[in-house]
């Protein structure tokens, strides 16, 4: 299987772990988050946002933090970033077939 490197930016990785740290926190799914957004979206983009793959539109995020019950800078609280800091994973090549065909 062939592997593909990413680069995320570690401010997307931050806030991920902020938004599904406060999920679990609350109980409630990656799926029923999705849901619960005035715009839904999949239990897959909210994993996504969850892992740092996407960014967080501001107005998503906005959105994250209302069903979340906390202000949008509990989002970035705690974060320092180093400058030109970039995270590299290496993702299999069927992660990103399957991201086309949706």
């Amino acid at each position: 299987m062939n592997n593909l490197t990413r680069k995320i930016d570690p401010i997307n990785l931050y806030v991920g772990s902020r938004i599904k740290k406060r999920r679990n926190e609350l109980g409630i799914t990656t799926t029923e988050l999705g849901a619960l957004l005035r715009e839904p979206v999949s239990h897959v983009q909210i994993i996504n946002y969850e892992k740092g793959y996407n960014g967080v539109p501001l107005s998503k995020l906005h959105e994250l933090a209302v069903v979340l019950k906390v202000n949008v800078p509990y989002f970035l609280e705690g974060f320092k970033r180093v400058q030109d800091q970039v995270v590299n994973i290496s993702l299999p090549k069927t992660y990103y077939d399957s991201i086309r065909t949706q």
